[in-house]
């Protein structure tokens, strides 16, 4: 059974419900909190810099894409994310 991109885009803006969680349950992390957060704060001044540097490009280059209509945060839209199945590999 093959559904077309269209269909799915078409079933996720349709439902009304957030996806379910997965059936085996959400992982445990593997690494501590007493070791990831002082990872964070290394790398929090690198992404902020990352973000600042996106934003200053965006002010002078401008996209040819619009971002159309509005979240309606149900998760489906980025839960079912669409990608073309390659006719052959």
């Amino acid at each position: 059974m093959h559904i077309s991109p269209e269909e799915l885009i078409k079933d996720a803006e349709e439902r009304t419900s957030t996806p379910p969680p997965p059936r085996s349950g959400v992982p445990r992390q593997k690494v501590p909190a007493w070791v990831r957060w002082p990872i964070r704060a290394i790398f929090l001044p690198f992404v902020l810099l990352d973000l600042a540097a996106q934003r200053l490009v965006r002010f002078f280059f401008k996209t040819p894409y619009k971002r159309v209509g509005s979240c309606q945060k149900r998760g489906n839209c980025c839960f079912y994310i669409i990608i073309p199945e390659p006719d052959t590999w």
